[in-house]
């Protein structure tokens, strides 16, 4: 697919500078910017097992529970 942006002046020509530096065609340099940038934003979004997780069950400890000893502990190092 095809189509048409507007890229400032001086963002053209950091982008021609690193076009002849890499030997890469301009719309490949995009493009593989683009790439990168989706795929960074998909780095985002929550995994769908953190998402679907429902919790550990009855008769779990949970972590928090563990809180009040580890203050107990701190306070004894000073």
């Amino acid at each position: 697919m095809n189509f048409n942006i507007y890229v400032p002046e001086e963002l053209n020509k950091e982008l021609l500078a690193l076009s002849k530096t890499s030997k890469k065609t301009r719309n490949t340099l995009i493009r593989e910017a683009i790439e990168v940038y989706l795929t960074q934003q998909h780095r985002h979004h929550w995994p769908d097992a953190v998402l679907d997780f429902e919790g550990l069950g009855q008769g779990a400890v949970r972590f928090e529970s563990f809180r009040s000893d580890e203050k107990s502990a701190f306070k004894s190092l000073f």
